[in-house]
């Protein structure tokens, strides 16, 4: 039976033929095992451990000074024919003591093979062969720990000598799909089998500082079975753990773990992965999005991309595009200007442009002055950049990243990315024809505009129509669209009843989600939850985070900045605010005007003769704080008896 990563078979070596030459005398062989040096202290300190991984590999090199022109066509064939350094066949090394040979299951080494040319018929050769083991060592498993070596093993790992084999444990998310095990050799620990897949790994470290782990390994995949594996199943977000394995004691030390965030893997043998661990989300900088050559919209659905409506092939110049996908370039085979859509094209492509101007620095009094080409720059440097994002309701001054410039004479014209956002006005300026918008608890869908009105279809994602008081607040929402793989034959099995996905959000309120499958037979119909008249807020909103205190300590008085200005580490938004203080104050109210660079938020009240709030503002509809912005109180009544002690204004985020 033949083994398996995951689902997917691993093919059988199959040995096919007689390596066609025979070495000169001295023929080599080596068996060297991989030995890693750690020194302690100085250079100059002569104090050093040995880590043995593993037995080693043995080698076999086969010389030829003068090789036949008939010999080198067939060692040449022989090598076609094994694919190179991935077939395996039999090779009868010499024994040491010169007295016959010894057949061995080998390969080539992972060399190009090549010969040097004595005279016009004879040629001489040098390869080396790697051999394949043809049985695979077996360990017990007396114990495992997690990150610090156990008593027992600390003892052990004083010696000078060192075995230790790495393991690797891969579990992807997908429900029921079995767990994968690798290591950098064929072995079998306390009854687990791990494949011989593992080339190299790197990146691991421990600290005791905030930095997130980004390490990388690198498994085999010239037979293609990691790339099958990626295709069977979702890697993103699969579980991977490292572990070493003392053969000296038999114990497994559980090292590091950390989810997968990347992979590829190209024509070549090997498939690698990026790795990293908890910390790794805790720092992923906000916004998100990165300035790309990218399109990031969905194609032809209708908003963004209207191909449907909007656009058509453009078969004369790219006679590759097709009416049912984009590959998200511009100029591209199947881009957007093969689809005739270059004013929809979502990526930031700058291009340099040429303008003839005449360079004032020369001539007099504006005659004779020489005339010159001036050719934009591109700043390609700006690309991957984190793409600012901008929420303001008025005129605000915002840096802009440069994307191209040119000098014209007596000034500079440049091209300059502002960044992304919602902007919103008094007037519909903000909102184009297909945009979905929530009224109140009712979402709407925008068909048409002009000037200031538009025409609207009511109820939309499942919710309710319903009567609208004159200024009622008209908010653009955004579409997010996941895609999830599930195996064949899913439905209808235990799984697909507890099936489940989580994806994060962070400051983002969810009015609506809409569920549908596919497959070769078309869509199923679309199941839609809302919660925009279900719930009291009006839809969904991530209640979790952090609190500011803004802390008045001691009697309170009327004044302006009572406490120094608070800044966020990021723009976040507002659950709600509320106040409460020690000594209730007596003769009248507290009032307490929460402000953001200047802008007051709303007012809290704690009522005469109470210390718990007497109202709280809802921060559903109040604008996200940016980091750059700075959080003020100001006092503005209090107690005539007694103003009131100690008081507390909690804003929760």
């Amino acid at each position: 039976m033949s083994d398996s990563i995951g689902r997917v078979p691993v093919p059988e070596i199959v040995i096919a033929g007689l390596f066609p030459i025979t070495s000169d005398f001295p023929h080599g062989r080596a068996h060297a095992p991989q030995v890693v040096v750690h020194r302690f202290g100085s250079a100059n300190a002569k104090i050093e451990q040995r880590f043995l991984l593993g037995t080693g590999t043995k080698r076999f090199t086969v010389r030829r000074s003068r090789l036949r022109d008939s010999e080198r066509v067939g060692l040449r064939d022989f090598w076609e024919n094994q694919y190179g350094p991935f077939g395996a066949f039999y090779y009868d090394a010499p024994n040491e003591d010169g007295n016959g040979t010894t057949r061995y299951v080998c390969r080539f080494e992972n060399e190009p093979l090549s010969w040097e040319m004595v005279s016009d018929s004879v040629s001489s050769a040098g390869v080396t062969l790697v051999e394949i083991p043809a049985s695979s060592p077996s360990y017990t498993l007396n114990a495992t720990v997690s990150r610090f070596p156990s008593s027992e093993l600390s003892a052990a790992l004083l010696s000078q000598g060192q075995q230790l084999i790495p393991l690797v444990k891969i579990q992807p998310l997908e429900a029921g799909y079995p767990a994968i095990y690798v290591s950098d050799r064929r072995c079998a620990i306390g009854g687990q089998l791990y494949q011989a897949r593992l080339l190299d790994f790197d990146g691991i470290s421990q600290s005791l500082g905030n930095e997130a782990d980004e390490a990388q390994f690198v498994f085999g995949n010239a037979d293609r079975v990691m790339r099958d594996l990626a295709n069977d199943v979702d890697l993103f977000r699969a579980s991977i753990e490292f572990s070493l394995f003392h053969v000296g004691t038999g114990i497994k030390l559980d090292l590091w773990k950390g989810d997968i965030v990347d992979w590829a893997f190209d024509s070549g043998p090997e498939f690698r992965v990026r790795v990293a661990d908890g910390i790794y989300e805790l720092n992923l900088p906000y916004p998100t999005r990165r300035i790309s050559r990218t399109c990031w919209k969905q194609f032809d659905d209708g908003l963004g991309c209207p191909f449907s409506q909007q656009g058509g092939l453009e078969l004369v110049n790219f006679p590759s595009a097709t009416l049912t996908s984009c590959d998200k370039g511009y100029a591209t085979p199947n881009g957007c200007l093969a689809h005739s859509m270059k004013r929809y094209f979502g990526g930031v492509l700058a291009e340099p442009q040429g303008v003839r101007i005449k360079d004032n620095s020369t001539g007099a009094w504006g005659f004779g002055r020489s005339p010159i080409t001036s050719v934009s720059l591109v700043a390609d440097s700006i690309y991957d950049e984190v793409l600012p994002e901008i929420y303001t309701d008025s005129d605000m001054p915002v840096n802009s990243k440069i994307a191209a410039g040119r000098d014209e004479s007596d000034f500079y014209n440049a091209l300059g990315i502002v960044g992304e956002g919602l902007l919103t006005a008094a007037s519909l300026s903000s909102f184009t024809a297909g945009d979905l918008a929530l009224l109140d608890t009712e979402i709407v869908k925008i068909t048409s505009i002009s000037g200031d009105t538009a025409q609207i279809e009511r109820a939309q994602k499942g919710s309710t129509a319903a009567d609208h008081a004159a200024g009622a607040k008209l908010i653009r929402l955004d579409k997010t669209i996941f895609v999830y793989n599930v195996p064949r034959n899913f439905f209808g099995t235990p799984e697909s009843g507890a099936w489940e996905a989580r994806e994060p959000f962070r400051s983002m309120a969810v009015c609506a989600v809409e569920l549908y499958v596919t497959n070769i037979h078309g869509n199923s119909p679309v199941k839609v939850n809302n919660y925009t008249t279900s719930f009291i807020d009006g839809r969904i909103r991530i209640l979790s985070g952090e609190q500011v205190d803004l802390i008045v300590e001691g009697v309170i008085g009327i004044e302006s900045d009572a406490v120094p200005p608070v800044y966020l580490r990021q723009a976040t938004s507002i659950r709600d605010i509320y106040a409460y203080c020690k000594t209730a104050p007596q003769g009248g109210n507290i009032n307490a005007v929460v402000k953001v660079a200047g802008v007051a938020l709303g007012t809290v009240v704690i009522n005469d003769g109470q210390t718990f709030p007497a109202n709280s503002l809802d921060g559903k509809d109040l604008p996200a704080i940016q980091p750059t912005q700075p959080i003020t109180l100001d006092v503005t009544a209090v107690g005539s008896t007694f103003p009131g002690e100690r008081l507390v204004v909690t804003i929760r985020l």
